[in-house]
């Protein structure tokens, strides 16, 4: 009762607020328990002077979904009345146990060699907004977007229809839009695998190899179980909504969070740092890296729900061109960093970045011929020409089939310090921001074919008018330190 509270802390009773929030206002469904329960064991056991043992496990619980009140979901009501498989409650998930196992080996006792091996089994929470979209459909007044007039809608032409102000069902015909959850929903997992070496060269130079391997599985992902058919012209469930409630508009699409998203990442990470002095040292990184995902998305819960083949089971999920790199697959970045003491008082720490292309997806256009079902790639010759659906001997190219331009950022700091009498000391300093004046577009290029953007730049890497982390031309600001 959000009124409640926001009148009891206008009246100044802070009491009656605490207590309206605690037991209604920070619901996550309006109305039932949200909690999550923790417990770990974890400990280093040192096995001989040159191995050490990590030895752990983690159990964890989440419940968000708001379990108590999901009967009342409009969505589940309707699927359950149509005999969906998708009419079913999902069930909290309490088999999220999760062992780590760590290893360092000193290989000759001196410290010099250290080999690092880890392995652990990680489960996460879900996107609180992946519950509240759901939750609209179990209360007493629901949110209901009416679809159906989308599929023929014309701008200018087409009337908007009339809708319930406060709607308490389903409104009948509007094709409102349904999410709901597949019901053999489980939390979302990821298994991170580890090894490194690292080695201490005389004169305090120290070189470090790491491998990372991450394995996502059950993630969440979108799937509409609700489309437009295009060998029929009309919704997968309407016949079946048509014969239970007699309505076979009674929704539009269907959106379903379901577990079924799986990623791999895989990092390679080079580290050489060199001192020279306590005030002077040379750092230089390199990373080796591949991001890869269905839906080309790791962020669980906000892939898109258009697939290429559209079905009732949410579409071809497992297609080759449903799998592809992530927005973030930087193959190749290289960093040199330091701080270099020169004569007469002066330090430059100059910072170089060079970073390989990151991917967009191209599309030829819009499906909205077979109902608002979100964009179709462009076309690659597949080398078979009993390729059906595409056009003979082609197929979708992928997720994330183009890529944008090299980043390359180069900064530099210059000081002059002044001593001045005990330990007072002046610094004045000039900072220089993308010195070569570059423009790092990253992945912000125009992708649907015949459109004045194709394949050109529409904004710049860290957002349209980033200037914070990667400036998107030359800057220099000037400065001073006093220091006593």
């Amino acid at each position: 009762d959000y009124s409640s509270a926001e009148a009891s802390l206008g009246n100044g009773s802070f009491t009656n607020c605490q207590r309206n929030l605690v037991s209604e206002c920070a619901k996550n469904d309006w109305g039932s328990a949200n909690y999550n329960f923790s417990t770990y064991f974890q400990d280093d056991f040192k096995v001989s002077p040159r191995i050490t043992l990590n030895l752990g496990v983690r159990y964890d619980v989440y419940n968000y979904i708001g379990v108590d009140k999901l009967a009342n979901s409009r969505v589940y009501q309707a699927l359950k009345a149509a005999g969906s498989p998708y009419g079913q409650l999902p069930k909290i998930d309490k088999n999220n146990w999760q062992p780590r196992l760590g290893i360092a080996w000193d290989v000759r006792g001196t410290g010099k060699d250290v080999v690092r091996a880890s392995y652990g089994i990680y489960y996460t929470q879900g996107l609180q907004q992946i519950y509240w979209q759901r939750n609209f459909m179990n209360q007493s007044v629901i949110k209901a977007d009416t679809t159906t007039f989308l599929l023929d809608f014309v701008p200018g032409v087409t009337p908007l229809p009339a809708t319930a102000l406060a709607p308490t069902a389903l409104p009948r015909g509007a094709g409102t839009e349904g999410r709901w959850y597949d019901p053999n929903l489980q939390d979302q997992q990821t298994q991170q695998t580890h090894v490194g070496w690292s080695h201490t060269f005389p004169r305090e130079t120290v070189l470090a190899v790491d491998y990372t391997h991450v394995l996502n599985k059950h993630g969440w992902r979108n799937l509409d179980v609700n489309p437009v058919l295009p060998t029929i012209g009309t919704r997968a469930l309407a016949a079946a909504f048509g014969s239970a409630l007699g309505d076979s508009n009674i929704l539009g699409p269907v959106i379903l969070a379901a577990s079924l998203n799986r990623s791999t990442y895989d990092e390679m990470a080079v580290h050489f740092e060199r001192r020279f002095s306590a005030a002077s040292s040379l750092l230089v990184n390199y990373t080796l890296a591949r991001a890869r995902a269905q839906g080309g998305e790791t962020d669980w819960g906000y892939t898109d729900p258009y697939t290429q083949t559209v079905s009732a089971t949410g579409g071809d999920i497992n297609a080759p061109w449903e799998f592809g790199p992530t927005a973030f697959d930087e193959r190749h970045r290289l960093t040199l960093a330091g701080v270099l003491n020169l004569p007469w008082g002066m330090d430059v720490s100059p910072a170089f970045t060079i970073g390989s292309p990151r991917p967009y997806t191209l599309y030829r256009g819009s499906q909205g011929a077979v109902g608002n079902q979100g964009l179709y790639q462009i076309l690659c010759p597949s080398g078979n020409s009993n390729d059906v659906g595409f056009g003979v001997g082609q197929v979708p190219c992928g997720l994330n089939n183009a890529r944008g331009n090299t980043l390359v950022n180069f900064n530099a700091r210059v000081t002059k310090n002044v001593k001045l009498t005990g330990e007072r000391r002046v610094s004045v300093f000039a900072e220089f921001f993308n010195i070569l004046n570059r423009a790092n577009f990253g992945r912000n290029y125009g992708n649907i074919l015949g459109s004045a953007t194709y394949q050109k730049p529409t904004g710049y890497l860290g957002g349209i008018g980033a200037t914070s982390t990667i400036p998107i031309s030359f800057q220099v600001q000037f400065g001073a330190r006093f220091s006593f």
